[in-house]
């Protein structure tokens, strides 16, 4: 998996209101990036993982998928989740 962006300043309630219920929520913070993460996975019509997860304690959504490059359909995917921040596409990939 490959992180292609960040939704900064996305709340925890609002998201799961969007979004629904986590498909896994991860509470060891020795496993994350020091906090809990909530998870959402989805294979999109083209084929394509779109992964999203939010860092709760950091209100940042982490964009990520098996192809290294963003595209239109992950932003589609995700556009009513990144209506709720500020989106910052990161200039390269990196590993997830």
């Amino acid at each position: 998996m490959w992180q292609l962006a960040c939704a900064h300043d996305i709340e925890r309630t609002a998201l799961h209101k969007i979004m629904g219920a986590p498909h896994f929520t991860e509470l060891n913070s020795f496993a994350t990036y020091g906090g809990e993460e909530d998870w959402w996975g989805y294979q999109l019509q083209n084929g394509q993982l779109a992964v999203l997860c939010l860092r709760v304690p950091y209100r940042d959504a982490i964009v990520c998928s098996d192809q290294q490059q963003i595209s239109n359909e992950i932003l589609a995917a995700f556009r009513n989740v990144i209506a709720l921040g500020t989106l910052e596409v990161y200039p390269h990939a990196y590993a997830a």
